[in-house]
């Protein structure tokens, strides 16, 4: 078991000791096609019940089950969760997901909730705490989800490279001044270049990208 990381169930990038993760092995996919033809079964309950439903969905780990969590305190996934239930989640995909209900059926399982992750795409687009840290740290994957949801989010990625522009001129202005006081101007312009030719590999990248 993996406690830590916070997978809910509209996916997910922050830590929350609030869940325990089980992991059973990886598909291999894209992150796009994650998004696209990825889900999860939901189960709700008491905290004893969750408990015991875990143990009982941990032997589909590996098989028809990605992965799974649990939470350790009440947890609302959506506008149909019931109030103060606990969740557990079970993630598949759409070839594993109707494999996966009739294993977890047949190991007891009568109430289950398919939630897919495409759908989850937009409520995190309107998240801006998420928006901004995705558009610093992955903005080819904020651009993704947008493509996938019909959501532009090309303004957010352009504000990102506005900004990193700025701190890049900053940066290069100051780098420059101690290499001329040092001598080593040199290094300094390749160091540039190497820069420059990164900076237009991502630009057509990105362009590329729209393009689609």
């Amino acid at each position: 078991m993996q406690k830590g990381l916070k997978a809910t169930a509209d996916g997910g990038l922050w830590h929350d000791p609030d869940w325990v993760e089980m992991h059973g092995y990886d598909t291999g996919m894209s992150f796009g096609n994650e998004l696209r033809y990825g889900g999860k079964w939901v189960a709700y309950g008491t905290e004893d019940e969750i408990r015991h439903m875990a143990a009982r969905a941990e032997e589909e780990l590996g098989r028809t089950l990605e992965a799974m969590k649990y939470s350790t305190i009440p947890a609302r996934l959506n506008n149909r969760s019931p109030p103060g239930a606990f969740a557990l989640v079970m993630y598949c995909n759409q070839w594993t997901r109707q494999p996966a209900r009739k294993a977890l059926e047949a190991r007891g399982f009568e109430q289950l909730e398919w939630i897919s992750n495409i759908y989850s795409i937009p409520r995190y687009l309107k998240d801006q705490r998420f928006v901004w840290t995705m558009s610093m740290i992955d903005p080819d994957t904020l651009l993704e989800m947008g493509d996938i949801a019909g959501i532009d989010m090309s303004g957010y990625v352009d504000g990102r490279d506005r900004l990193m522009d700025e701190l890049d001129a900053a940066l290069v202005s100051t780098a420059r001044k101690l290499a001329e006081e040092n001598g080593e101007m040199q290094p300094f312009e390749k160091a540039m270049a190497e820069m420059e030719k990164e900076r237009s590999a991502e630009l057509d990248r990105r362009v590329k990208r729209r393009r689609r």
